[in-house]
């Protein structure tokens, strides 16, 4: 989302496929996270759907998706701390309590 063209030393996706490819390369991997969550509770089709309710929280517009946009536009000003410890709260933050969550 920051458009770099390095990410710990290596061209990043939208640099070596394309912005198109990059952005469907994370749609397929959020998908795929899904059915592998699903397939792991199998056996129990209530704990699934609970899961999959906790992570598509996390991941939507109160969790890390709307956290990114947050970081979008932050981008353009000097953020608050209050400002910044709800932009990571929602982004990296949500994810952190849905994994804590789903550990039962």
């Amino acid at each position: 989302m920051d458009n770099s063209d390095l990410r710990r030393g290596k061209p990043t996706l939208h640099k070596v496929f394309g912005e198109a490819l990059a952005l469907l390369a994370g749609d397929a991997l959020l998908v795929q996270g899904l059915v592998l969550l699903v397939q792991g509770l199998a056996s129990s089709p209530s704990r699934a759907l609970r899961a999959v309710e906790i992570l598509l929280a996390a991941l939507g517009p109160a969790g890390m998706i709307g956290g990114q946009v947050l970081d979008m536009e932050a981008a353009e000003k000097n953020l608050s701390l209050d400002e910044l410890q709800r932009l990571h709260a929602a982004k990296t933050g949500a994810l952190i309590r849905a994994a804590a969550r789903l550990g039962w």
